[in-house]
């Protein structure tokens, strides 16, 4: 999985690079939804849409993830047919077409959730298109966006102090010392405190909002200070961070 993960960062840090000069106009949010929108696919279909690698890293992709029925009723039909052709079925009923001409190698049903899926004991009704694209669905949308608006905060709040961005870069720089001829390991990204820091200081959603703002918990809430994270700090302050929720309903992208 990291050498997943590290494969499409790499990917997007060329494409960035590439515009570099060019005087783009680049949407982050579009680039880290691209980003995202590749790895999840690639985890859930065995090969990604390369979202990375199309103009405007391709944002309007987002539209052929909706329902058809749904779509329909908001969208004139003409403008909801053209949207039809949605991602997550185009695999699904690819990789059905392989397991139905024998085209999969032997390691080909660990590759992807759907390969495992459509070639397990489950019973038939749970393998049909319907019910697997609504799987992809969930996983997508739910793994796509999530994860783009929380890298987009994090990026604007590093970028607009000078401070944070000066500290993080001092911070990263052992672990980044042989980049690019040699990628740095999470195992060696979570021991930096301070990019810790940054990242808890970034939890966005409407359900946490009070619990990440609660000025008794954290003095000057609205403020962006990852130094709050760093050294000994009040136990409160863990318990009050919930940006995947808790309990029944925790999100599972937590793992």
């Amino acid at each position: 999985m990291e050498k997943l993960l590290v494969d499409k960062v790499r990917l997007l840090d060329s494409r960035l690079e590439s515009l570099s000069g060019t005087k783009t106009v680049i949407r982050i949010d579009h680039a880290f939804s691209a980003l995202a929108g590749d790895i999840i696919v690639h985890i859930s279909c065995g090969a990604p849409p390369r979202l990375i690698e199309e103009t405007d890293f391709s944002p309007t992709w987002v539209i052929e993830m909706i329902p058809d029925s749904l779509l329909l009723q908001v969208f004139p039909e003409g403008i909801a047919t053209m949207a039809l052709g949605k991602t997550g079925r185009h695999y699904i009923d690819k990789i059905k077409t392989q397991i139905r001409e024998g085209k999969l190698a032997p390691d080909d049903s660990l590759n992807s959730v759907f390969h495992h899926l459509l070639t397990s004991d489950i019973p038939e009704s749970e393998k049909s298109t319907l019910r697997l694209q609504a799987e992809a669905t969930v996983l997508l949308v739910s793994g796509t966006f999530s994860t783009s608006l929380a890298m987009s905060m994090i990026t604007y709040h590093i970028l607009s102090d000078p401070q944070v961005e000066n500290r993080l870069r001092v911070d990263l720089k052992g672990a980044m010392a042989c980049y690019p001829a040699r990628d740095p390991l999470w195992a060696d990204l979570e021991k930096i405190p301070y990019l810790e820091g940054c990242i808890k200081e970034t939890p966005v959603g409407m359900s946490i909002n009070y619990m990440t703002t609660d000025s008794s918990v954290y003095p000057e809430p609205f403020k962006f200070i990852p130094e709050r994270w760093i050294g000994d700090y009040a136990p409160q302050m863990d318990r009050n961070f919930v940006p995947f929720a808790k309990g029944s309903r925790i999100c599972v992208g937590i793992k």
